[in-house]
């Protein structure tokens, strides 16, 4: 009896180291080895995205996780959107598409190993409309160059083939709700301006009239005023 009890024992123990070892080889994370250097982290930056929403078209602020990947291959710009929590519609998509796209040929950026992924964390929500393009076409082109474009800062409109931007509606409540979201600088296509001009306010941002997507990269590295003034 006691030869058997321990055998069983042993046996029992053996197991247990066993389903020990596999347990810590399954959960042990994958370190360099030497010579090895880690990949480096992916460049992701959150962004603002001025719209609107309801029947009133009131404006509102919702933000957008941008990250971008340079491939080892050059076998063209891939563009990931994320379906959960939250999706774009199809218009959407193609304003990212083409603001990325148009944004990187302006600066004089090749696209064709990037992989971008776009997502955002509202759940039921589908962001439609094209006028995200700009800013989101923006903001990879600086993630490209190893900047960010400042926290405070939004913009809206469209890109065109050329690399203008282009006119979107609903200038007034866009800017208001950034006003609301202490954003302090928007960058607005110049057209707008003209067309749409919101009345000064002490609770909005700066408007910054811009044509192109070469004067919109160049605003990135300015500071934000210290007072709020609109400019044509």
């Amino acid at each position: 009896m006691t030869c058997a009890a321990s055998t069983v024992c042993v046996a029992r123990l053996r197991a247990l180291l066993s389903c020990a070892l596999c347990l810590t080889c399954w959960s042990a994370p994958a370190v360099p080895g030497w010579g090895e250097t880690e990949p480096p982290p992916v460049p992701r930056q959150t962004i603002p995205i001025l719209g609107v929403s309801g029947q009133d078209r009131s404006g509102v602020v919702l933000y957008v996780t941008v990250s971008l990947e340079k491939r080892q291959d050059e076998g063209g710009l891939v563009i990931r959107m994320m379906e959960a929590p939250g999706t774009f519609s199809s218009m959407a998509e193609r304003a990212i598409e083409q603001g990325i796209e148009r944004t990187a040929r302006a600066l004089g950026l090749s696209s064709a190993s990037w992989t971008v992924t776009v997502a955002h964390s509202y759940p039921g929500i589908t962001i439609a409309g094209d006028s995200l393009g700009a800013m989101v076409g923006l903001s990879v082109a600086a993630l490209a160059q190893g900047i960010t474009v400042p926290a405070d800062l939004a913009m809206t409109g469209t890109v065109a083939q050329d690399g203008g931007i282009g006119s979107v509606g609903a200038l007034q409540a866009k800017v208001s709700a950034a006003g609301a979201a202490k954003l302090r600088r928007v960058l607005v296509p110049e057209q707008d301006v003209r067309r749409d001009r919101p009345p000064p306010s002490s609770s909005w941002p700066a408007l910054v009239s811009v044509r192109t997507v070469q004067e919109a990269f160049q605003l990135l590295r300015k500071p934000s005023p210290e007072s709020v003034t609109t400019t044509e």
